[in-house]
């Protein structure tokens, strides 16, 4: 699946004189293979930016940051706050143009069965039965598609999973991001940038990842290299620093750092810590539970396989102890994502994110990988 680029837009004649301008003026046919390898992650709270170059060794990271947004300005105004965040990220590195990843709560994956036809009329079929599945109409969306089964014959089928996002998200961030200077080469929903950045290349494994973050969670589900289901779940981690504050009577402040400090372990002196997160994460571990159970026992003999394993990546995933919680509860490991998988070898080169802090960045890390994909085309 190759995401939602401007060149995709002029297929579909969608908002054809703004994105027309856009292309034209600002990317001459000659440079197009030579647009900078940056990510820009458009979270619920904040900005990350990453940027990554090709060195004599491989690849490295140039630059990196995140911006978060103003939560009073958010409330008066969410556009402006979100532009002022990018402003100040495209301001400090000079970003002229990034892969961008839109809100996963924005977007919708869905799996249709469509008759058997020709690769030219395939995304005719799709439309055909795409209305049945979201609240919009064809005219509103754009989608993108992989194929996961073909059968040929008299009976013959193709299973498709569509990634589907509404003009209308894509509109506002693009009116956005043209006030801050910068030009999308492509949009994406956020599972298929952390997919391409935390899952090894060529890895054909059945993983579950889990992006915990500060207000919500995105659990998705990888199949042979293709997101076949995601799903946002309103628990993060403000929720947990908010029950530690009020239970320990102690600032936001202090209460982040008991989080990540202390968190879930399960030590003698974190008792009460863990009996106050305990309901909250426990919401986020039942829905891991129920999706794994499902999943496995719904698996199509062929085509998908068991989960394997849990991945979890994310602004909030380094609080202490969340893998033992939650594979105290599975059957199957339950560990950090390696965000560099696809980056770079430690054998070879230190990282310039830490362990812990690069899982913020997961995201942005995958975007700007995409971009090292567009030139090796």
């Amino acid at each position: 699946m190759t995401g939602f680029s401007l060149s995709f837009f002029f297929d579909n004649v969608i908002m054809f004189t703004m994105i027309k301008n856009l292309f034209f003026d600002i990317f001459p046919v000659p440079n197009y293979l030579n647009f900078p390898l940056c990510g820009l992650d458009l979270c619920e709270n904040s900005i990350r930016y990453v940027e990554l170059f090709k060195g004599k060794d491989g690849l490295a990271v140039k630059n990196f940051d995140k911006k978060l947004i103003d939560p009073d300005t958010a409330l008066k105004n969410p556009e402006g706050a979100v532009m002022r965040a990018i402003s100040d990220l495209a301001e400090k590195f000079d970003i002229k143009y990034a892969h961008v990843a839109l809100p996963e709560d924005q977007s919708y994956y869905v799996k249709l069965h469509v008759p058997l036809v020709k690769r030219e009329n395939l995304r005719e079929a799709i439309e055909l039965q795409l209305e049945e599945h979201v609240p919009y109409s064809v005219a509103e969306l754009v989608f993108d598609y992989d194929i996961t089964e073909e059968v040929k014959g008299s009976d013959g089928y193709i299973d498709v999973n569509v990634s589907v996002l509404p003009i209308s998200v894509i509109d506002k961030y693009l009116k956005i991001l043209e006030a801050t200077g910068i030009t999308p080469v492509s949009f994406e929903v956020e599972s298929e940038s952390i997919l391409r950045s935390i899952v090894p290349e060529g890895d054909k494994g059945t993983f579950m990842i889990v992006k915990i973050g500060a207000k919500s969670s995105v659990l998705s589900i990888v199949n042979k290299g293709i997101v076949w289901f995601s799903l946002t779940i309103k628990t993060g981690g403000d929720q947990l620093t908010d029950a530690i504050a009020q239970y320990s009577s102690v600032s936001r402040e202090e209460a982040e750092k008991i989080k990540f400090t202390k968190g879930l372990s399960r030590a003698k002196d974190n008792e009460e810590t863990l009996f106050c997160l305990a309901p909250i994460i426990s919401s986020l571990r039942d829905e891991i539970i129920k999706h794994y159970w499902y999943w496995n026992a719904n698996k199509k003999s062929g085509v998908q396989n068991d989960i394997e394993k849990v991945i979890i990546c994310g602004s909030e995933a380094s609080i202490n102890g969340l893998p033992e919680y939650l594979s105290a509860s599975l059957e199957i490991p339950v560990s950090f994502a390696n965000p560099w998988v696809n980056v770079l070898s430690f054998s070879n080169a230190i990282p310039e994110i830490s362990e812990k802090k690069v899982l913020e960045y997961t995201t942005a890390i995958g975007l700007a990988l995409k971009g090292i994909k567009r030139e090796e085309k």
